[in-house]
């Protein structure tokens, strides 16, 4: 009887264990009170729209000017400061306040991190990785 109870013990700790770790990981990784993962998806809705003003500075004029839309990070006061598609298969980076840089990996070939993404704060340099399913491998 006491090996019984003391497996039914065993069994409710790991269980609370494991939930506990889940928690931990989605409320390790903030921006601006919202979490990482949550961001990274609706980073994803990013639109470029091309502006047709001048804008001086100093010697340099620059012409076509580039704005970014995001009406769901926008509604949660979040801005985008910067977003790039690269050619290597579609892997994107987005700035977000220039603090915040979301990095999706979509480099075609031999690529084990292939939809991987890495949230990095540009103040305290910390990097968090996520996988495809948005779990937290770093």
């Amino acid at each position: 009887m006491k090996k019984i109870a003391l497996l039914f013990v065993a069994v409710a700790l790991v269980g609370c264990a494991t939930t506990a770790s889940k928690k931990e990981t989605s409320s390790v990784c903030k921006v601006k009170g919202h979490d990482c993962w949550q961001i990274a998806q609706l980073v994803r809705n990013t639109n470029e729209v091309q502006l047709n003003e001048k804008v001086e500075q100093g010697e340099n004029t620059q012409k076509n000017l580039v704005k970014y839309e995001n009406p769901e990070l926008a509604a949660k006061g979040l801005n985008v400061t910067h977003h790039v598609m690269y050619r290597d298969g579609g892997s994107t980076i987005t700035v977000i306040d220039e603090d915040v840089s979301f990095f999706v990996n979509r480099r075609l070939g031999p690529n084990p991190q292939y939809g991987y993404t890495t949230v990095t704060f540009k103040e305290t340099g910390e990097k968090f990785v996520f996988n495809e399913k948005g779990k937290l491998v770093k």
